[in-house]
């Protein structure tokens, strides 16, 4: 199975790729745009599945598209099985998301939900999220790790559906 990391610039997509893959080989940084190129490695225990990182969507005016018509992201969609979009849980949901998301949607794959920088887990999250229509979601933090038993779990589980059907 093959995941893609999209989302804007700066919501943690490379600093949850070094947590799934155990490496630190991407560039993590506070300024957005900081990831230029796209990675592929093989999640950390669990077999045969592999995650690509992306640089963020950059959005111009009028140009919802521009991301999926990259020559990377057009060779790359035929591999692709789920879309990982992740969003910073400071601004849990916004048009320019949801925009995306449902750009994502025409191309028949599942859609998961990450939704990052969830810091405070005694508080009860927003659940502004639930307006994207993603029936699968997962809160994360990548400073306290946090979340990621439960997403390697989800993966696991739908890696094993896979191979048994």
């Amino acid at each position: 199975m093959n995941l893609l990391l999209v989302g804007k610039p700066n919501v943690g997509k490379s600093s949850i790729y070094n947590i799934l893959t155990g490496t630190n080989s991407n560039i993590i940084h506070k300024i957005g745009g900081t990831t230029r190129d796209w990675h592929e490695k093989k999640i950390k225990n669990i077999p045969d599945i592999f995650i690509f990182d992306t640089p963020g969507i950059l959005f111009k005016k009028n140009s919802t598209n521009f991301f999926q018509t990259t020559s990377i992201f057009k060779s790359l969609l035929n591999k692709i099985d789920m879309f990982l979009y992740v969003v910073d849980y400071s601004s849990i949901f916004n048009l320019i998301d949801n925009n995306f998301i449902n750009e994502l949607r025409k191309f028949n794959k599942e859609i998961i939900l990450l939704i990052n920088k969830f810091d405070n887990y005694n508080k009860i999250p927003n659940n502004d999220f639930y307006k994207y229509g993603i029936k699968n979601y997962f809160f994360l933090s990548c400073s306290h790790n946090y979340g990621f038993d439960l997403l390697n779990n989800y993966l696991k589980n739908r890696e094993t559906t896979k191979i048994q059907n």
